[in-house]
């Protein structure tokens, strides 16, 4: 009786021992080491590149195309949850629609996030947070107009009139946006974005932007494919 009850404890020890050898002991005993979909980076960064269509909510505006590129450095504090920041340049061009305004404007921001990112899996991740948008330029396409004295009137056409102080100003935002990998480091990126602060109701111009914007993203680590890097 004493042998088959000191049998049975040594023989219940034995998954306990198993639970306490380390990844590398059961890789070098069994050929098997910790899942890959446990594994990830703590630290990552992206550059993207924007097709950038965005709009006043004013009436007489309609968006054209133009472009934005950034980067964003991601910290995770586990495989699902992580925040970012960065740095983005943004164009934002629109025209004026309207019987004695018929003119574009070319504006360009520099953007600095602050996101939260949350990824269901190692191709999907859903991003929401508040921007602050640093004006760089202000410009209209309108024709320029100079009267001298004894001298008649005379045109001179610039492509681009900048804007005087006030008219547009520094700016908080908010950007939600979603990024599906479909190759390798590559992803599709799709976002929201909102700028915005207080107009001057005795101008024709906006200081509130808004629209929908589509671009790829590539990461420096690919999700798929841990390495010596990542960790669980």
């Amino acid at each position: 009786m004493y042998r088959t009850r000191l049998f049975l404890a040594i023989l219940s020890l034995i998954p306990l021992g198993l639970l306490a050898q380390g990844d590398d002991n059961l890789l070098m005993q069994y050929n098997k080491g910790p899942s890959d979909a446990l594994l990830y980076y703590r630290w990552n960064v992206s550059i993207h590149g924007l097709g950038v269509r965005m709009n006043t909510p004013l009436d007489f505006t309609r968006p054209r195309l133009s472009w934005g590129t950034g980067f964003l450095v991601q910290r995770k504090s586990n495989k699902t949850f992580a925040f970012a920041t960065g740095f983005s340049f943004l164009n934002i061009h629109y025209r004026y629609q309207r019987e004695d305004l018929d003119t574009k404007d070319f504006l360009a921001y520099w953007r600095i996030p602050l996101l939260l990112r949350v990824s269901p899996n190692d191709r999907l991740i859903f991003e929401i947070g508040p921007t602050y948008n640093l004006l760089n330029k202000a410009e209209n396409s309108q024709i320029v107009r100079y009267t001298t004295e004894n001298r008649p009137p005379f045109i001179i056409t610039t492509g681009h009139y900048s804007y005087g102080k006030g008219h547009f100003k520094d700016a908080f935002g908010i950007v939600t946006a979603v990024s599906y990998r479909f190759w390798k480091s590559v992803s599709a990126r799709l976002e929201y974005t909102q700028i915005k602060t207080i107009d001057d109701p005795f101008t024709d111009q906006s200081n509130t932007f808004r629209g929908v914007n589509l671009g790829l993203e590539w990461s420096l680590f690919n999700p798929s494919k841990p390495s010596k890097y990542s960790i669980r």
